[in-house]
């Protein structure tokens, strides 16, 4: 086990409890890639194009969105956050279920890389059901006011050089 000790300057904390029926979940990065990634390690199987050797590098090294969670816990309008390190219908079950929410996903809308594409394709496989049930990709789900998305998502992107991927809403909980 490794633990880690720390602090967060208060202005730069996002939890996942404050998550608003109306909110828009939005994601920082592809899912799904790291257990292709894994799949292709545990399966023995040879990475003969990039977008496969990019999937077992998702694994390997994943890339953790330090700076791009301390933007977003500056813009105001950003209610709640969480990292996709259990999958993302694990983790935004934590935002809704700690907010005292619901979320709807749209499977059409969730950012699949060209490889895991290519992967599932090869494989028979279902990339969103990948990205849902998939861990350790680490992208950040983060839910953002209606008023407020456009501008935190042009500046994410001015930034960064990266969209941010709106894939869902906050509902009442039912």
């Amino acid at each position: 086990n490794i633990a880690v000790v720390g602090s967060v300057p208060e202005d730069e904390m996002l939890c996942r409890d404050k998550a608003r029926p109306g909110d828009v979940v939005f994601s920082t990065g592809f899912l799904g890639d790291s257990r292709a990634g894994l799949y292709l390690i545990l399966n023995q199987i040879e990475a003969d194009s990039r977008g496969l050797e990019e999937l077992k590098s998702a694994h390997l090294m994943p890339k953790p969105f330090l700076r791009e969670g301390r933007f977003l816990a500056r813009r105001p309008g950003i209610h709640a956050a969480i990292d996709v390190s259990d999958g993302l219908s694990s983790d935004i079950g934590h935002i809704a279920k700690e907010s005292g929410a619901g979320v709807r996903l749209y499977s059409e809308k969730i950012p699949l890389s060209p490889g895991l594409i290519e992967f599932c394709k090869r494989f028979d496989l279902d990339p969103v059901e990948y990205a849902l049930a998939g861990g350790e990709d680490y992208a950040l789900l983060c839910t953002i006011s209606p008023d407020r998305m456009d501008s935190v998502a042009r500046d994410y992107l001015k930034t960064f050089k990266n969209p941010l991927y709106p894939i869902g809403e906050i509902i009442q909980d039912k």
